[in-house]
C-alpha cells in the first residue's frame, strides 16, 4: 500500500509499506517507477485542502457536484476538477477540487488507486476510535483540522491555517466556542511527519497555560495510527 497527500500540487506526506515517511522535495516520476516496480496493490491520494463541501446523503445528487462547489467557492481553477466521494462514517457526502497534475498523476498508476479528500480520512477515526465530545484536531504541513462528534452524529469539521501553536490554540479555542463544547476531558492531536512550524511540547505547555484546559488530558496520536484504518 502506498500513501500520498497533496496539498495543491506539493507532496506534503508520503509512505510506503515498509518504508520510512517521507516529505517533500519529490519526483512523481521516479514515484510512479517505484510503485510499478514493487508489489504495491493500492496506491491512496489524499487532498488536503480547504475547498471541500460537505452534504447530508440524503440531499445529494452526484450530477449536482460541480454545483454543490462552485455555490461555496466559485469557478473552479483552469487546472482544477471536481471529484466528490461518499462517506458512510457520518452519511455525509464531500465534494472536492483536485489539480489536474495530480489526477494525471493518478491515472498514470497502473495499480488500484483510491482518491479522497483527507478529511474523508480524518471523519473515518473520529467515528472508529475517537470518544463522543472529545476534540480531534489533525496538524498538517499547510491546515489543522478540527473534528468533533456525539454519539453517531457529526457536530463540526472546520479547517484552518496557521503560521504557529498560537494559531493553532486560538483556531481550537474558536471552534469549542462556537458550539459551546467545553464538557470533555480529553483532546487527542495527530501531527503529520515532518511539520516545520508545529511543535506538540511548546502546544501542550501553552495549552496547560490557559485555565479551562488546565485539566484537560493530551493524547497524541502518530501519523501510522491515523493510516492504519485504510
Amino acid at each position: 500500500m502506498s500513501i500520498f497527500v497533496f496539498h495543491d500540487n506539493l507532496l506534503i506526506n508520503n509512505s510506503f509499506v515498509g518504508i520510512e515517511f517521507r516529505s517533500f522535495p519529490f519526483d512523481l516520476l521516479n514515484v510512479d517507477k517505484t510503485i510499478q516496480e514493487s508489489e504495491i496493490k493500492t496506491s491512496y491520494i489524499f487532498i488536503n485542502s480547504p475547498r471541500y463541501t460537505l452534504l447530508p446523503n440524503s440531499v445529494f445528487f452526484p450530477a449536482h457536484a460541480k454545483k454543490y462547489f462552485n455555490l461555496n467557492f466559485g469557478d473552479l481553477d483552469s487546472n482544477e476538477r471536481v471529484y466528490f466521494t461518499l462517506n458512510t462514517a457520518f452519511e455525509v457526502s464531500m465534494v472536492f477540487g483536485i489539480k489536474t497534475d495530480i489526477d494525471n498523476f493518478r491515472n498514470s498508476l497502473k495499480q488500484s488507486v483510491v482518491i479522497d479528500h483527507f478529511s474523508n480520512l480524518i471523519l473515518k477515526y473520529l467515528k472508529l476510535h475517537i470518544s463522543p465530545y472529545d476534540p480531534f484536531l489533525i496538524i498538517t504541513p499547510k491546515l489543522v483540522y478540527f473534528a468533533l462528534r456525539e454519539e453517531s452524529k457529526l457536530l463540526q469539521l472546520s479547517t484552518g491555517e496557521f503560521d504557529d501553536e498560537n494559531d493553532i490554540i486560538y483556531f481550537l479555542m474558536a471552534q469549542l466556542k462556537s458550539i459551546g463544547a467545553m464538557n470533555f476531558s480529553s483532546i487527542h492531536i495527530c501531527s503529520l511527519n515532518e511539520v516545520d512550524t508545529f511543535s506538540s511540547e511548546e502546544f501542550n505547555l501553552s495549552l496547560k497555560s490557559i485555565k479551562s484546559f488546565a485539566d484537560k488530558s493530551i493524547i497524541s496520536i502518530g501519523a501510522d495510527k491515523l493510516y492504519s484504518i485504510l
